[in-house]
């Protein structure tokens, strides 16, 4: 505590020692304080510890997910899709195929790791923006939501059985009722 703070709080209080307990009091505060405050590590030393935890993180294993593949009806009149055509697929803005059928797109939840991985590795969007086009055309009165089903299998089934079908399986869940679109 400062002299002249000392000598405003003996003005205001008339007796010398209580001034002198307050700035003492004052004092053990700010030391109490400083104590309480974590010591300032040098720039180096902040590096070393960032450089050893993002090489922790990066240790940790992941479990890899399985490619999604793009999957058809044996039905549907193609064997290719350009990325730019698969995306306006599933975003319901491309309806029929070029011999005209209509084309029946069937889709996982929007939290189902498969349909985050099919949105951000084949057709280069987040899943939100999936939803929002398919929102925005079915309340504007010009689109519909894709089908909606609840596993891999309830697609691979669904995709077998209607035509015109169109969906995503891991590679894994591939098998003859299918037939494999290559996205070129």
């Amino acid at each position: 505590m400062s002299q002249i703070q000392g000598e405003k709080i003996r003005e205001a209080t008339g007796r010398p020692y209580l001034a002198l307990l307050i700035g003492l009091r004052l004092r053990s505060l700010v030391m109490a304080d400083r104590s309480l405050r974590p010591q300032r590590r040098s720039p180096c030393l902040q590096r070393v510890l960032l450089a050893c935890f993002v090489g922790c993180f990066l240790m940790v294993p992941r479990l890899p997910l399985a490619e999604e593949l793009v999957v058809a009806n044996p039905s549907a009149p193609v064997d290719a899709l350009s990325p730019t055509a698969l995306r306006a697929i599933f975003s319901m803005r491309l309806r029929s195929w070029p011999d005209g059928s209509p084309v029946r797109v069937f889709v996982l939840p929007d939290d189902a790791p498969g349909h985050v991985q099919f949105a951000k590795q084949l057709l280069s969007i987040f899943p939100h923006q999936l939803r929002r086009a398919w929102d925005r055309g079915v309340y504007s009165g010009t689109g519909q939501a894709p089908n909606l089903v609840k596993s891999d299998a309830a697609m691979r089934a669904a995709v077998a059985n209607t035509n015109g079908a169109i969906g995503y399986l891991p590679r894994e869940m591939v098998d003859a009722s299918v037939r494999v679109i290559e996205v070129e």
